[in-house]
């Protein structure tokens, strides 16, 4: 049962109490009010965010503009008080929201605060989910014939869910799928018992074990002869050593004697060359001192010409000094003379630049002038396009004033013109159910007089004797008139509103055109500022121009006096460089002199050294040739000794055994390798063989072990064979039994509905498929019924799973009750007759015991039968719905 229901920003509703109590509640208000979002706010406050679909999602629930919004549900079962809350957080800029809080407490204490077991908690507290829930408790609007309408496997699985037999098949179904799956692993592992017979055939035919030990005796046969063979092969390497020793020996001595006698010969080659080299030395010393002789006449002769008596490096050093002063004195007058000329230039520069910046400023000063007057006469025609702004903004205030509106409302005027066509909508909306209304009531005056000319009752088709036809088609046509009546109302309102529509987007093009005033004022007066600073600066730049022209006039004039001061010493600079010039020439020239002089002094002094090296090059050719002499007597005397020594060897005899050592032995290195290579393709079918008769053991493990779990798997699928058909039997005497229940329930509560009605009764077969019977015994399909009828018999067959899964729940857990029954606009199709059958209905399921009812109509009959009654409402400006008791 339902106890209280609190909402924050959930679609209309900004913020909502209400307190349910036992009994039928109405809650009613005009469409587009918000009455169903307080249905949709419980059925999200129990499942949360598992209610919405991806065209109904969380941003659609939360309240427009709001970042945050609360459900708060609590309900009453078993003698416990349940809560639950669900919170939610939007982003409106971004457009995410998402489920951030889903707490669920029992008698005020947190049972659980995740999302996913509160979920869980309600589905094992309500034995349903939300799935079963709008199938069974909640008919929302416009799915009250879901049942009907639907495919028979579909209707199948709704119903026997909402009976608690739809887990069965599921169970079925993971059976089948295990055994399939275990049928597909015996498939397997047969293929692979085949696969190791096979394999094990194989190598049983290839007898491993025998092989194996012939191997492991001629490997140890071979052991025994490559042992003899590298005895003799280490053996013939010993006399191949020893002869090789010999005959080394031999040829070293061969090649000692070589040697030496290349010694011998070098040595007299050398002695040959040292007598040479002290003939050449002689013949040059000679030659150097004449040289020596002419260089130092020519030394004699610079030193006269330059009248010095002392060194020729003094000469030298005097002479440097004297051209050093000299130079000094030439680069000074130079100097002078070129910055006199680089300051004539600089002035003439000078003068020239001012020239033109005199022009520059002259031209500057014209154009700022220009500027200014410009400026200035651009200022007076924004100040006149300003006032002409500023009048017509005060004629667009007259405008909008004269149409209802002041500027301080049309802030709002957006919110205001989305409300009126909100309500033009819900009008139009309303008007075309009246249409369809007047439709079918017109038929049906049209069917009842067709028979009551051919004498008939238009219900069940008989006889007009005693029948109170006239009255039924008197009062569907003053229900007629009552709905032109109603037509016209809503035509009339719908003028209103298209005139008010019209009046709104007048305001707001005025209001458009007033922003545009607005924007050409505030950019008006933005230019005129900035126009003013222009005038500011321009002023400011003529005053600098003629400061600075004045200047440039006044420095000008003194730069032309300089430049003449300048050219009169020009003259005098040029005399002294002259000069200068003249007495430096004359002391390169004695420069160069003594130059000349320095290179034949050093040049004789370089002779003498040359004589010195080449007397100690005799010297040493001398002493070499002595050395060379010795070394020939050397020489002659070890080559005696050798000649002794080789005497007592025979080298031919020594080669010839040689050879034949070299040849046994390479006789026996290839019987080794022979026997090696042997050894090692004996060892590798060696290896072969041990490892097929380990193979051979895997393979009989592997089998014995495949072999179990055939047995095993064999075990297994027959027993997934019997709980699958344990399944499928047990969903079938459920299904049985609650066909037949369900059976009895509809044909109950249909009786009691259409006790004086043309049907007798109805039936309903294993697979759910219902048909309807005549009272003459013709069969019907519910959804060949009128539109009233066939929303009646939805409400019959929905009550009756209602009563079957509440008689189940009500059998193991004693106390416990289902939700309240809630319907949203079930009167929509229904026309005066069907809705009193509608409150008959209600009214028998509070005989048997639903203790709480909830409904959203706005049908004045069943207002007149509620316990309790609510009324919606919806603020036009804000947008806001309430709601209060009456």
């Amino acid at each position: 049962m339902l106890k209280y229901l609190k909402v924050e920003n959930i679609r209309s509703y900004q913020d909502l109490d209400i307190h349910f109590k036992n009994g039928v509640t109405v809650i009613s208000g005009v469409n587009g009010s918000g009455k169903s979002s307080l249905l949709e706010a419980c059925f999200t406050g129990l499942f949360g965010s598992r209610t919405l679909t991806k065209d109904f999602t969380i941003t659609d629930i939360v309240r427009k503009g709001a970042t945050k919004a609360s459900i708060l549900l609590e309900f009453e079962q078993n003698g416990n008080v349940y809560s639950m809350e669900q919170v939610f957080r939007n982003d409106p800029e971004s457009g995410r929201a998402s489920n951030t809080r889903s707490v669920l407490k029992v008698n005020g204490q947190i049972f659980t605060d995740q999302a996913k077991r509160t979920y869980d908690s309600i589905l094992s507290l309500l034995r349903m989910d939300e799935e079963a829930f709008r199938n069974c408790v909640y008919i929302r609007q416009g799915e009250i014939d879901v049942l009907i309408n639907a495919k028979p496997a579909d209707r199948q699985k709704m119903i026997d869910d909402l009976l608690q037999i739809g887990k069965l098949e599921d169970y079925r179904e993971r059976a089948g799928s295990a055994r399939i799956g275990v049928g597909r692993h015996q498939r397997d592992t047969e293929r692979q018992i085949k696969e190791v017979k096979n394999e094990t055939a194989e190598i049983e035919s290839k007898d491993p074990v025998g092989s194996l030990n012939r191997l492991l005796t001629e490997a140890s046969q071979i052991k025994e002869h490559h042992a003899d063979v590298i005895k003799k092969r280490d053996k013939a390497r010993s006399g191949i050593d020893e002869l090789r020793s010999k005959l080394g020996e031999y040829e070293q001595l061969t090649l000692q004697k070589k040697s030496i006698s290349a010694q011998i010969l070098a040595c007299n080659s050398k002695k040959t060359e040292a007598f040479e080299s002290i003939s050449n030395s002689t013949s040059s010393i000679q030659s150097l001192r004449s040289r020596i002789n002419e260089l130092e006449q020519s030394v004699f002769s610079i030193k006269a010409q330059m009248e010095w008596d002392g060194e020729v490096e003094q000469m030298l050093v005097h002479a440097e000094k004297q051209e050093l002063v000299e130079r000094k004195k030439l680069n000074d007058a130079e100097q002078k003379k070129a910055l006199h000329a680089q300051n004539i230039e600089n002035a003439h520069r000078t003068l020239q630049q001012l020239s033109s910046q005199i022009k520059d400023m002259d031209l500057s000063l014209k154009s700022n002038l220009k500027k200014k007057e410009d400026v200035a006469a651009q200022i007076e025609k924004l100040k006149v396009s300003l006032e002409d702004a500023q009048a017509e903004k005060l004629h667009m205030a007259g405008e909008i004033e004269s149409l209802g509106f002041t500027p301080k409302k049309l802030s709002g005027l957006e919110d205001i013109i989305e409300l009126v066509q909100t309500q033009q909508k819900s009008l139009h909306g309303d008007k075309m159910k009246l249409f369809a209304r007047k439709e079918e009531i017109n038929k049906r005056i049209k069917k009842s007089k067709q028979l009551m000319d051919q004498g008939k009752c238009p219900t069940c088709g008989q006889d007009l004797h005693g029948s109170a036809m006239h009255e039924t088609i008197r009062s569907d046509e003053e229900q007629l008139a009552s709905l032109e009546n109603e037509l016209a109302a809503i035509t009339k309102k719908e003028e209103e509103f298209g005139l008010k529509m019209e009046q709104l987007k007048q305001v707001k093009a005025v209001s458009k055109k007033m922003e545009d005033c607005d924007n050409r004022i505030r950019s008006s007066n933005e230019i005129i500022d900035m126009s003013e600073k222009m005038l500011q600066d321009h002023a400011s730049r003529i005053d600098d121009d003629s400061k600075r022209s004045n200047e440039a006039v006044s420095h000008k004039q003194e730069i032309e006096a300089t430049v003449a001061q300048l050219k009169e010493q020009e003259q005098l600079l040029l005399e002294s460089v002259s000069v200068s010039f003249k007495k430096h020439a004359e002391a390169l020239e004695k420069l160069d002199l003594a130059k000349k002089a320095q290179q034949k002094f050093i040049e004789s002094g370089s002779k003498l050294k040359d004589i010195e090296k080449l007397e100690e090059r005799i010297h040493s050719e001398q002493e070499k040739i002595g050395l060379l002499e010795q070394q020939i007597k050397d020489g002659k005397q070890r080559l005696s000794e050798i000649d002794k020594r080789m005497g007592g060897i025979d080298a031919g005899s020594l080669r010839s055994l040689l050879q034949q050592y070299e040849e046994a032995l390479g006789n026996i290195e290839d019987d080794i390798r022979k026997l090696e290579e042997r050894k090692t393709e004996v060892m590798k079918q060696t290896g072969m063989a041990e490892k097929e008769i380990e193979r051979l053991s895997r393979l009989q493990q592997e089998l014995r072990s495949l072999q179990h779990r055939s047995d095993f798997l064999a075990a297994v699928y027959r027993d997934a064979e019997e709980l699958e058909s344990m399944y499928m039997r047990i969903r079938a005497e459920l299904r049985s039994r609650n066909v037949g229940a369900l059976d009895a329930l509809i044909n109950e509560i249909f009786g009691f509905m259409y006790s004086n009605n043309a049907y007798s009764h109805v039936q309903l077969d294993p697979d759910y498929n219902l048909t309807i019977f005549g009272k003459d015994g013709t069969p019907l399909e519910p959804k060949l019924l009128s539109g009233g009828e066939r929303a009646i018999f939805n409400l019959v067959l929905r009550c009756a799973i209602y009563r079957l899964l509440s008689m189940a729940m009500n059998g193991p857990a004693q106390g416990s009750t289902l939700p309240p029954l809630i319907m949203d606009e079930p009167t929509v199709f229904l026309d005066r007759g069907h809705v009193q059958q509608l409150i008959r209905l209600i009214d028998r399921m509070r005989d048997f015991g639903v203790v709480q009812i909830i409904i959203v109509s706005h049908d004045e009959a069943l207002i007149d039968s509620a316990d309790h009654l609510f009324y919606v409402e919806k603020d036009p400006i804000t947008n806001t719905s309430s709601i209060t008791a009456r």
